[in-house]
């Protein structure tokens, strides 16, 4: 029987906090977070900007802040859109929180969706094709700032030139790919990722997908069984 493990993704906000302060979020969070630690191995936080509701606390400083105040569960980002944070940068974001929580990062990624998210904050919007090339892209530089010291890249999007993330994190950060778009997504989790993430779909569909996946791991010549699948 594969062994199953639950991890908790609290809250970033949500419809009504508005009418409180943040400081009784953040006093509610601590609170709920207090508890969740005795019983789930990982702390997720969800990457938005803005959604529905107009109150939302940014990712990464919320993870930071958890990474600070709980040292024991994982903690993961489920999942960052690549296009809010220049990947070079986001490299050395990675390279410091995994340093700073001692190797408890899981860093989740998506190539982005929310359109009316990016038109709000200024940030363009390619096609879904271009922005899970920038997606993959973003993770070979990523993996190469990690590995070499000084890195250089050249992609069709994204430049290096004898760039230094030091101190490069050991063990590297986890790598999660968050989508399951059939011909790009989950080929690039087959290519690219230690674990994936899916979101709940009916047990025929998903079952289709991990099928899917694993075909795309045969094509590439990746274990499929090496790949933590995640919901």
């Amino acid at each position: 029987m594969n062994h199953i493990e639950f991890g908790y993704n609290p809250p970033s906000g949500t419809r009504g906090i508005e009418r409180f302060p943040a400081a009784t979020f953040v006093r509610d969070l601590q609170d709920i977070l207090d508890v969740a630690c005795q019983s789930f191995s990982s702390l997720w936080v969800s990457d938005h900007l803005m959604t529905a509701e107009p109150f939302r606390m940014e990712c990464w400083t919320q993870l930071t802040w958890i990474a600070a105040r709980y040292p024991g569960p994982m903690l993961g980002t489920i999942v960052l859109a690549n296009s809010y944070r220049h990947p070079p940068l986001m490299a050395k974001m990675a390279a410091s929180l995994q340093t700073f929580s001692r190797g408890r990062l899981i860093l989740g990624y998506g190539a982005g969706w929310l359109e009316r998210e990016y038109r709000a904050y200024g940030y363009e919007f390619p096609p879904a094709s271009v922005r899970i090339e920038q997606m993959v892209e973003a993770l070979q530089l990523m993996r190469a700032m990690w590995t070499s010291s000084p890195a250089t890249f050249h992609g069709a999007y994204y430049h290096l030139e004898d760039a230094y993330c030091e101190p490069r994190p050991d063990p590297p950060p986890i790598i999660m790919i968050g989508g399951d778009g059939e011909q790009r997504t989950l080929r690039a989790v087959a290519e690219h990722a230690d674990w994936w993430n899916n979101v709940m779909r009916p047990l025929p569909i998903q079952r289709h997908k991990l099928e899917v996946l694993e075909q795309h791991c045969r094509d590439v010549g990746r274990d499929y069984a090496s790949i933590r699948k995640t919901l």
